[in-house]
């Protein structure tokens, strides 16, 4: 039985697992822009040809404008990619 809730989860921890650095690091912002557009289609799924024109960065800023992250979420989100 597999520990992870899906196929993308389990096909993604597992490409993290067998990895490198710099493999990982991309991995896991992909990760980060899946979850992150999830979030905001949840919120008002008309957001998504918006969304998905943004750059990473201002996703972040999107996302922490209409509440749905705390500041200090969005904070360390914005450092990671600074």
């Amino acid at each position: 039985m597999s520990t992870y809730s899906n196929k993308y989860e389990e096909l993604l921890f597992h490409r993290i697992d067998d990895s490198d650095f710099l493999t990982g690091f991309l991995i896991g912002h992909l990760v980060i822009e899946h979850l992150l557009e999830e979030i905001v289609l949840s919120y008002d799924s008309k957001l998504k040809e918006h969304f998905l024109s943004l750059t990473h960065s201002r996703k972040i800023t999107l996302i922490n404008s209409l509440g749905l992250i705390p500041d200090d979420v969005a904070s360390r989100l914005q450092s990671i990619i600074r």
